[in-house]
């Protein structure tokens, strides 16, 4: 299996009001940055875990842990954002199944 692709994970810090400086403060920022294995999630595995289809599920497959908080990932090359809807533990590695940011799971 390569692990040919960028994954970036990212925080959303909460805006909070600075009174002192009269601004929001808070943003996204970078959390990690690991190489993973991506593909897309089969129909009959979406039906499996889910009981329905949506496009836009990828599986994920790491070498290392994923940081413990993130609020979503982006894959190289790509301006979309994903967000957490499972993850598995296999005997090697680590996996993970996410959707499009904009898709309600």
């Amino acid at each position: 299996m390569r692990y040919d692709m960028k994954i970036n994970f990212f925080s959303n810090e909460e805006k909070k009001y600075n009174p002192r400086v009269h601004q929001y403060e808070g943003s996204t920022r970078l959390v990690n940055q690991e190489m993973a294995n991506v593909t897309d999630l089969g129909l009959t595995r979406q039906v499996e875990i889910f009981g329905a289809f949506k496009e836009g599920r990828k599986t994920i497959r790491l070498i290392n842990k994923p940081p413990e908080k993130w609020s979503f990932l982006m894959l190289e090359n790509d301006d979309k954002k994903y967000t957490l809807l499972s993850s598995l533990n296999p005997s090697k590695g680590y996996a993970l199944i996410v959707g499009e940011n904009n898709a309600k799971n």
